[in-house]
C-alpha cells in the first residue's frame, strides 16, 4: 500500500474517532430537559342519555366455544381475520364429522343452530347472529395450492364464522 494511501487511511480512522467520542461526550454532559408541556385541551362536553351503539363481533358471538375436531386459527393470506371473518382449520376429520361437531357446539354455547345446505348454516342467539361455513381445501392444481386458503393443507377442512 503506498505511504500516502496509508497516511490518509489512518487519517481518517483518527478523524471519525474524535467525532465519535465528541459524540459521546456531548450526549452525557448536555443537561436533559423536558419538552414544554401544553396548556391542558378543554374538556369536550359530556352528552349524556345518548345510546351507545353496540358492535359486537364474532368472538362476542363465539366466546366460550370449544373447538372441536382438532380446528386450529388458520393464519396467512387466506385468514382475513380483518374483515369480521374468523377462520379455522383441521385436517384430522372429514367435512360431515366436522360440520355435526361445530353445530353441537354451538348449540351447547346457547345459539341455535340451523344447516343452510351443503356444509353452511346459520347460528342465532341473544348474543347475535353467525353465519358458518364448512368446506374441503380443494386438492392443488398444477403444484398451486387453492387460491382461497393457500396456507391450509390441500384436502383439510376450513371452518369459517362470519357475522350474518
Amino acid at each position: 500500500m503506498p505511504p500516502v494511501v496509508a497516511v490518509g487511511v489512518w487519517l481518517w480512522f483518527a478523524i471519525s474517532c474524535v467525532v465519535w467520542t465528541r459524540r459521546v461526550l456531548r450526549r452525557f454532559t448536555t443537561p436533559r430537559t423536558r419538552p414544554a408541556t401544553t396548556a391542558p385541551t378543554p374538556a369536550a362536553p359530556v352528552v349524556r342519555d345518548l345510546p351507545v351503539p353496540s358492535r359486537r363481533g364474532v368472538a362476542d358471538v363465539l366466546a366460550g366455544i370449544e373447538l372441536p375436531c382438532g380446528l386450529t386459527p388458520l393464519t396467512g393470506p387466506g385468514a382475513d381475520h380483518g374483515g369480521g371473518v374468523v377462520r379455522f382449520v383441521t385436517a384430522a376429520h372429514e367435512t360431515h364429522e366436522v360440520a355435526a361437531a361445530v353445530g353441537a357446539e354451538l348449540e351447547r354455547l346457547g345459539l341455535r343452530f340451523a344447516p343452510e345446505g351443503d356444509g353452511l348454516g346459520l347460528a342465532t342467539g341473544e348474543r347475535g347472529t353467525v353465519r358458518v361455513d364448512v368446506r374441503r381445501v380443494a386438492e392443488a392444481l398444477k403444484g398451486r395450492p387453492d387460491p382461497e386458503f393457500p396456507t391450509a393443507a390441500p384436502g383439510s377442512v376450513v371452518v369459517a364464522f362470519a357475522l350474518a
